[in-house]
Order: C-alpha cells, then sequence, then structure tokens
C-alpha cells in the first residue's frame, strides 16, 4: 500500500480508482496546509480546525467613497481601473440592503454592512461582510466573506458564501452589484441542494420550526449591532 498523509490510503486496485485516491490525499492535504497558512496566530487549544486568520485590512479605515489618495503601488495594478469603476458604480446605484466602506490604504479591500431581508430570520440584523480582490480579479471572482456570524446553510462558519457566482457563474463581466444582489437573494431563500451544512440541511428538513428559531437566535445574538456601532468598531467613515 502507498500512504498519502494520515487520512488516506491508496490501495493497488484500478488505475482509475488509484488516481482517484491520490487526487483525494491532495486536496485533503493541500487544505489541511491552507488551515495552517491562514490559521489565527493568536488562537489556541484543541479544536477541529485552526481559526482561520482575520485580513489585516480589517483594521484599515475604510469610507463611504473611492479615495482620492491611493498607495501608488495600487494604482500601479492593471485591475485597479476596473476596481474602481465597481466600487463607484455600487455607489451610484445606491442599493438599499447595503453600506459600502473602501480602504484607504488598500482599494482592493472593501468592507460591507448588509442588512438583513424583510421577512427572513435575518431581518432584524445587520452583517459586516468584507470584499478582497485578487491578482486574477475580474478573471476570478473576489473573495467575499461575511465577518458577522450567520446561521445559514450556505454560509459556513468561516464565512465562506457557497454561491455559483462566485464558481461556476463567474464571468469577467460580472458586477459587484450583481454578487451583492446574489448574496442577499441568498439569504431571502437558501439554497438547500448545495448547501455546506449538512446538519443544516437536515434540520430544516425534518424541523423546520427549530431551523428558523436558530436563525433568528443567532441574528439576536451576533447581528444585533447598530450601524454607528459597527462604524465605531471596524472604523468605517462616511
Amino acid at each position: 500500500n502507498l500512504h498519502y498523509d494520515q487520512c488516506a490510503i491508496v490501495t493497488r486496485n484500478s488505475d482509475a480508482e488509484l488516481a482517484l485516491r491520490v487526487t483525494a490525499a491532495q486536496l485533503i492535504k493541500k487544505r489541511r496546509h491552507g488551515w495552517l497558512i491562514e490559521r489565527d496566530t493568536k488562537v489556541f487549544g484543541a479544536v477541529s480546525k485552526p481559526a482561520r486568520q482575520k485580513p489585516i485590512q480589517l483594521e484599515y479605515k475604510a469610507v463611504s467613497k473611492v479615495p482620492n489618495r491611493v498607495p501608488i503601488l495600487t494604482g500601479g495594478a492593471p485591475h485597479y481601473h476596473r476596481v474602481v469603476s465597481e466600487a463607484n458604480d455600487v455607489f451610484n446605484k445606491h442599493l438599499d440592503f447595503i453600506h459600502l466602506f473602501v480602504c484607504r490604504e488598500d482599494i482592493f479591500f472593501w468592507k460591507v454592512i448588509m442588512k438583513g431581508p424583510f421577512g427572513t430570520p435575518y431581518e432584524s440584523g445587520l452583517w459586516l461582510l468584507y470584499v478582497n480582490f485578487g491578482e486574477e480579479y475580474p478573471r476570478r471572482a473576489p473573495n467575499v466573506r461575511f465577518m458577522t456570524e450567520t446561521y445559514h446553510v450556505n454560509i459556513n462558519s468561516d464565512g465562506k458564501i457557497c454561491h455559483q457566482i462566485f464558481d461556476r457563474g463567474w464571468a469577467n463581466g460580472t458586477t459587484m452589484v450583481d454578487v451583492f444582489t446574489s448574496v442577499f437573494d441568498l439569504l431571502k431563500e437558501p439554497n438547500f441542494d448545495d448547501a455546506l451544512s449538512t446538519e443544516k440541511t437536515q434540520l430544516k428538513r425534518d424541523q423546520p420550526d427549530e431551523y428558523h428559531r436558530q436563525a433568528i437566535d443567532c441574528t439576536r445574538r451576533c447581528a444585533h449591532k447598530n450601524l454607528h456601532e459597527l462604524k465605531l468598531q471596524f472604523q468605517l467613515e462616511d
């Protein structure tokens, strides 16, 4: 037998099965390596996986407009003008369910406050999300995550959002207005066929009232801060 990591064993069966098992072992090893790279070095103790390290840009001041002055290196990036255009488009659309703030020191990092949709377990809450535009944007979608804890089948404990717009539904022409609208719609209509949490999916199927209660409870515990409090906490300026 060939051994790959401690959680996968490759047996000498068919070539197809061998390749499949090797690929699975490599993916598991890569994911664990990613957890270690992105782990929060300030968190200790026994955990199921390391706590995700928060982006340093969350500590930067952000403003509700495109900054007039940005670092020279930022302006030299090839996708700089696209990011500026997307920010201006969001501001000009005046979306009533989000507040956008662009980091002064890093225009490729946005902070977003999203309102919970009316008529859902999230309607009384405000959530902080961040957007991080990588070097491959717009060929690839930006990294968009919830910082505020959310009880939702398509959002995991790290704030990762499972939606096709970030994967197979992404295109070079996809706008950030499209992205924010899709995330907001996901809060209104969770996709239980493409869930990140099998436990929550099963709870919704077997005990829908309990699922609804837990979502409301999480909103009250984690998303209860008002706009002024969030602005102070995350250094957001109008």
